[in-house]
């Protein structure tokens, strides 16, 4: 592996930490927001949900544009079998975002927050994540 390589593979490597550790603080904001929209108190209520949806937007712009890196880095590598992992990787990382949106519906209709089983449903989606993050540092000769 040339020295060129070495270090795309570094780069894409460390998107897919940061790709990580965004999509780990959206669950955790998305919990924010939920105990936010519990606080009694009305005008703090207003406020700390205020501060985490727009913590939340700026979450998805971070996640948005890994995504977008992570697709154009695929043109990096050379070797067909190394873009299929990543490539893999990116579907992946997609099924387990659409994953976190939809238990993170937050609150059905009627207002009362939706069930616990989020917290199962992102955790598993976030280890989905990790081990595909470590099986792609493997593909790409990083490990």
């Amino acid at each position: 592996m040339t020295t060129d390589h070495s270090s795309s593979f570094e780069n894409i490597h460390q998107k897919v930490k940061l790709q990580y550790q965004h999509i780990e603080e959206y669950c955790n904001a998305q919990t924010r927001l939920r105990h936010a929209m519990i606080e009694e108190d009305r005008e703090l209520q207003g406020s700390l949900c205020h501060e985490c949806i727009d913590q939340l937007q700026r979450i998805v712009q971070k996640i948005q544009k890994d995504q977008s890196d992570l697709s154009s880095m695929v043109s990096l590598i050379m070797n067909e079998r190394q873009q299929a992992a990543l490539s893999e990787h990116i579907a992946r990382s997609e099924r387990v975002l659409e994953t976190i949106l939809r238990s993170g519906g937050m609150f059905y209709t009627d207002g009362i927050p939706s069930s616990s089983d989020d917290v199962g449903m992102k955790t598993v989606a976030l280890s989905t994540l990790w081990a595909s993050s470590n099986k792609l540092q493997r593909q790409l000769g990083l490990r």
